[in-house]
């Protein structure tokens, strides 16, 4: 049982915009990502994020398909993944973006445009 606790307690996490979505998250709105998070935040607790894996779905919400789309191109979409940047703007957890190779330079300016919107 102590085993068991101390795992619980020391198990840090991944976060990834297409694998949650996959998963039956929905991440569309900023409404459905405040709602995802505080979930989030229940079940595991924020604190515990320690990297952000972000990226949009070319496959739907809950296909269990790990398809990567270009930022704004997929099934999150870009009001999506803003609400994700904006719901952890004060947080300093690093990002990882993973999309098809043929827009990864426009990706990343698009996030970084979506980021400084935010303020």
């Amino acid at each position: 049982m102590i085993f068991l606790i101390f795992l619980e307690r020391t198990t840090l996490f991944l976060g990834d915009t297409a694998h949650a979505f996959a998963s039956g998250y929905d991440l569309r709105s900023a409404a459905a990502v405040r709602k995802t998070f505080s979930g989030f935040d229940r079940m595991i607790g924020l604190e515990r994020i320690k990297l952000v894996h972000i990226n949009d779905s070319a496959a739907d919400m809950d296909s269990h398909v790990d398809r990567h789309a270009n930022i704004g191109k997929g099934k999150i979409g870009a009001e999506g993944l803003a609400a994700v940047l904006a719901e952890l703007k004060e947080s300093d957890l690093p990002f990882v973006l993973e999309t098809p190779p043929h827009g990864s330079g426009k990706d990343l300016e698009m996030l970084k445009e979506m980021r400084e919107s935010i303020g």
